[in-house]
């Protein structure tokens, strides 16, 4: 009897096994090639609405879906009130990033800090003078920018 089982546990771990290096060498083959790209390897694109920002995509795509991306805003750069649909992650990496959220106080981010806004939160953005602001971006959802109606006008 405990030969048996013995024997029955032997059994199951080397089906366990064999499902788990199946599974192994089936993802082996999705498996994505690296990418190393140092910042003069970046295709940097200005966005066609707004003068002083540029942006690298790393992967994904920000007009589709869930994407990467490395932006680089110019000293004085400013978006008046605004929200995005989806999260928005950020790490700094330079300059001052100054986040304002609606009926709150500014705030400065500057390089290593993070930040994490959730959809639909009003806030200005700006970068501070005398220095280019460059953050990485995760995001799960494409990018928009919905800018807030100003007070006396219609949206």
């Amino acid at each position: 009897m405990r030969k048996r089982s013995l024997t029955a546990a032997v059994l199951a771990c080397l089906g366990i096994c064999g499902v788990l290096l199946a599974g192994e060498k089936k993802m082996a083959g999705k498996v994505k090639e690296p990418k190393l790209m140092v910042p003069a390897e970046m295709q940097w694109t200005t966005a066609p609405d707004n003068s002083g920002i540029s942006i690298a995509v790393l992967w994904g795509d920000p007009s589709k879906g869930a994407y990467g991306a490395i932006h680089r805003w110019a000293g004085g750069t400013k978006l008046d009130l605004h929200s995005h649909s989806h999260d928005v992650k950020a790490v700094i990496v330079s300059g001052t990033l100054r986040i304002t959220l609606e009926g709150g106080e500014p705030k400065d981010l500057v390089a290593g800090s993070y930040l994490y806004e959730p959809g639909d939160v009003k806030h200005v953005s700006e970068c501070a003078a005398g220095a280019d602001c460059v953050f990485f971006v995760d995001q799960h959802g494409p990018f928009d920018s919905k800018m807030a109606a100003k007070e006396g006008m219609k949206p």
